[in-house]
């Protein structure tokens, strides 16, 4: 970043109304006398962390010109709506990121993974689980654990999980749907919206 834009960093407007004054020294300053502008002002535009994630200028180039200090607001104003949006064009890229990772390491992780709601249906299963459960993953989705699952242990397991409790079960276990019978050593926890148990 330009020497000059470095307030932009700390979330500082920059403000010249006349590019005049800026030392010999200033490479900003041929630059400004190149492209004749008389006047300038940029905004930050900053990201949730106050991070500075660009900024937006406005020159002036036929004659100087000063900004008034409501001018300054409507145009931080502007400026807001603008780093709102690009701060949800980042928070979209980040999350397509994170369950990208997440979905590779759900689908090959070497352990048997199964997701359910609050209200104890399955949602998804890993490849893992249906080779555990010795039956087809379509079938195993189909399943509410609370109405359907007729081991005990394995029922309250999963209730401690939704209840904010983390669900231990070690025991063997008999698939309903296949009649497999498998050695499982398993943990629960419950999976958070800030405050709220959503699965």
């Amino acid at each position: 970043m330009p020497i000059l834009l470095l307030p932009h960093l700390k979330g500082e407007l920059i403000y010249y109304p006349d590019t005049s004054i800026l030392s010999e020294e200033n490479t900003a300053k041929t630059i400004m006398e190149e492209e004749g502008i008389k006047s300038f002002i940029t905004l930050p535009m900053m990201a949730d962390n106050n991070e500075c994630i660009g900024f937006i200028g406005f020159d002036i180039v036929k004659e100087k010109r000063e900004f008034t200090e409501e001018e300054k607001e409507l145009l931080k104003i502007l400026v807001e709506i603008f780093a709102s949006v690009e701060r949800r064009r980042i928070k979209k890229i980040k999350l397509k990121k994170s369950e990208s990772r997440y979905n590779l390491f759900f689908e090959n992780a070497p352990l048997g993974i199964i997701h359910i709601d609050n209200e104890g249906n399955i949602l998804k299963v890993n490849q893992k689980l249906v080779e555990i459960m010795g039956a087809s993953q379509e079938d195993i989705e189909k399943i509410n654990i609370m109405k359907e699952l007729k081991d005990d242990l394995m029922k309250e397991f999963f209730i401690d999980a939704l209840e904010g409790k983390t669900g231990r079960y070690e025991n063997i276990y008999t698939s309903f749907l296949s009649g497999k019978s498998s050695y499982i050593r398993a943990i629960s926890k419950s999976i958070l919206d800030e405050t709220r148990i959503v699965g």
